[in-house]
């Protein structure tokens, strides 16, 4: 799954692309969101698209338009393509992006929306706040099959690192501002995290 820009609401153009490739032209694709389970959030345990949603296709593509201005936008994506008894799907997010909030990238060559690493690596993970003096406010979550952790071990830090131990596939680590007192309005990064079953190094 591709974008035709970068994801974040407020700012660009919101658009979701899945596509086929050969050999696999006949594919059938299909676009889905999972629930972020994060306390609070205006898209909590959402799993339809937001209104305001169109949807097309062409050249072997098919596409989801995401409503520009609407908060709900954010959130966790994929796009699944079927053949047979072959599945296959790419995840992505989409982000909120205004002055003072996380977002999870340093440059915009670098964003920074999932993370795979090999079974038995570390994870390191990072985001960026628009004015750098407001970084002693990061406050990281991890949501584990829908169970919310406060990871107050990393507060005030932009990039952290996660043992292997501690590293498991699914899981979404959310950065919030500590100041906010509502989640309400969905101004946080999330990062989906992806660990694949060979060991590293191999």
């Amino acid at each position: 799954m591709v974008t035709r820009s970068f994801y974040r609401v407020d700012y660009s153009k919101l658009i979701l692309v899945c596509y086929r490739s050969s050999p696999d032209t006949d594919a059938d694709l299909s676009f889905g969101r999972l629930p972020v389970h994060l306390p609070g959030a205006g898209i909590d345990s959402s799993t339809s698209f937001p209104d305001g949603t169109t949807s097309g296709e062409g050249d072997g593509q098919e596409f989801k338009k995401l409503p520009r201005w609407n908060a709900n936008v954010t959130g966790l994506y994929y796009c699944e393509g079927s053949k047979g008894d072959q599945t296959t799907r790419v995840y992505s997010s989409v982000y909120r992006k205004d002055r003072g909030r996380r977002y999870p990238d340093r440059m915009e060559e670098d964003l920074l929306l999932t993370k795979t690493i090999n079974k038995g690596e570390n994870v390191t993970l990072y985001v960026q706040s628009f004015y750098a003096w407001r970084k002693k406010y990061a406050s990281w979550r991890r949501i584990r099959d829908g169970v919310v952790t406060n990871l107050s071990n990393y507060d005030g830090m932009e990039t952290i690192t996660i043992p292997s131990s501690q590293a498991k596939h699914g899981d979404v680590y959310a950065v919030v501002d500590s100041r906010e007192f509502s989640l309400s309005d969905n101004k946080f990064a999330l990062i989906r995290l992806i660990v694949r079953g060979c060991v590293a190094s191999k």
